[in-house]
C-alpha cells in the first residue's frame, strides 16, 4: 500500500503551488511593455463608409507622428488633388475641394510613431452623391485616449487566476490520489 503525504503536508503543498501561479501571473500583469505601436484610433470617412459631401479627410493616431505622408487616390487610381496638414501631433488632415465623383477612394497615411516605427497603412471610403456626410472628427482629441484597463479588471483578473490555480491543485491531488489507489 502506497502512502501519501500527512493531510498538512498536502495543503502545504497546493498553497504552495496556488501562491506559485499567482506570484508568475502578477509579475506577468506587471510587466510593462517596450511600447505600443501607433495605430489609427479616429477616421473620417471612417474605413469602409458610405458618404457624400467630402472636403476633408482625416486620420487620427494613437501616438504623436512625425515624418507624415497621406495620400488619397480617386475611384480611377490617380491621386486626388489636396493638401495634406497636421492639424495636431497625431491629428492629419487632407483639405480637398467637395469631391464630385462617385466611387471608392483610398487613404494611405504613412509617419514615424513615438517609438520610432513606421506606421503605415490604408483604407477605403465611398462617395456617393445624397449619401450622408461623414461625421466630424472631435475638436477634443481626449476623448479618443485609451485609458487603459480599470484597477477592478486587474482585480477580476487576479480572483480569476487564483480560482483557476486552486481547482487546478485539487485536480492534480485527486489525480495523485487515484494513481495511488490504482498502484
Amino acid at each position: 500500500m502506497v502512502t501519501g503525504c500527512a493531510p498538512k503536508h498536502r495543503l502545504a503543498s497546493l498553497l504552495h503551488r496556488t501562491v506559485a501561479v499567482v506570484l508568475v501571473t502578477l509579475l506577468a500583469l506587471t510587466v510593462v511593455p517596450a511600447g505600443a505601436h501607433g495605430e489609427v484610433v479616429g477616421a473620417s470617412p471612417s474605413p469602409g463608409e458610405t458618404v457624400g459631401r467630402v472636403v476633408h479627410i482625416d486620420v487620427i493616431f494613437s501616438t504623436r507622428v512625425s515624418e507624415w505622408e497621406l495620400t488619397v487616390d480617386r475611384p480611377d487610381g490617380e491621386p486626388l488633388a489636396g493638401q495634406a496638414v497636421q492639424k495636431a501631433d497625431s491629428y492629419l488632415s487632407f483639405e480637398t475641394a467637395p469631391i464630385t465623383e462617385e466611387g471608392q477612394y483610398i487613404v494611405r497615411y504613412s509617419g514615424i510613431d513615438d517609438d520610432g516605427d513606421l506606421l503605415e497603412g490604408a483604407y477605403a471610403f465611398v462617395f456617393e452623391e445624397g449619401a450622408p456626410p461623414p461625421a466630424e472628427m472631435p475638436v477634443d482629441l481626449s476623448v479618443l485616449e485609451d485609458d487603459g484597463w480599470a484597477w477592478w479588471w486587474y482585480g477580476l483578473l487576479m480572483g480569476g487566476v487564483v480560482i483557476i490555480a486552486a481547482l487546478a491543485g485539487l485536480l492534480a491531488e485527486k489525480l495523485r490520489r487515484l494513481r495511488a489507489i490504482s498502484a
